[in-house]
């Protein structure tokens, strides 16, 4: 039987095309060219920043209005716990944390700086307190970084309860607070409270004192 030569070549072409590879070469098929800008990779969520600050339990409590501001944050208690430390004379704590709702100034100190756009603040002083809460707290400072003396003659020991953040006193703290350097020290603050509306919100927070009335040292 005759083959056509042109047949004869369609033949071995095909049984070429067909074949196996060779052992030891890649199957893998020759990937095609991607078509349009490439999909950047979806960056991972940053964990929320918490800023955690220690309370001065051996200060003497001071009116909120004669303590040192560097740090005025509002926030509502998500948890409260006991902490114990045996080793200490005070062995019993009540701690807990804040979803921070509205920072009112934030200065760093000598050695330390409250994260940027933190979520939640955490310590100790959560006597009394509970979850739905509101508080506004306010940091001093202490040996170079942050501390939280506890306040005298007001409804907490981290600074204010408060039902809501429409009351008086938050409108009188966003005021005092806009300079926040003016806002540091006891006597940069008795010119905020030349305005009546503000000395009367701050007087059912200032324990028997008069709110002009000058912090002893």
């Amino acid at each position: 039987m005759r083959v056509r030569c042109g047949s004869l070549t369609v033949l071995l072409l095909a049984l070429l095309t067909c074949a196996p590879p060779p052992e030891g070469a890649s199957s893998q098929a020759t990937p095609r060219a991607q078509t349009g800008a490439a999909r950047p990779s979806p960056s991972p969520r940053a964990a929320p920043e918490t800023f955690s600050v220690g309370v001065m339990y051996w200060a003497t409590p001071r009116p909120v209005l004669c303590k040192d501001w560097y740090v005025v944050l509002g926030g509502t208690v998500v948890e409260t716990h006991r902490e114990e430390a045996p080793e200490l004379a005070r062995q019993h704590f009540a701690a807990g944390t804040l979803k921070v709702e509205r920072v009112f100034m934030s200065l760093p100190t000598e050695r330390e700086a409250a994260p940027e756009g933190f979520a939640y603040f955490k310590s100790e002083g959560f006597d009394g307190l509970r979850r739905g809460d509101k508080v506004i707290v306010f940091v001093n400072e202490y040996d170079g970084g942050y501390g939280l003396v506890e306040a005298a003659g007001s409804n907490s020991k981290l600074g204010i309860k408060v039902r809501s953040w429409d009351e008086p006193i938050v409108e009188a703290v966003a005021a005092m607070t806009r300079d926040a350097q003016a806002a540091k020290l006891p006597g940069d603050r008795q010119e905020a409270l030349k305005d009546p509306r503000h000395a009367e919100a701050w007087r059912p927070f200032n324990g028997r004192r008069a709110v002009g009335e000058g912090c002893r040292q």
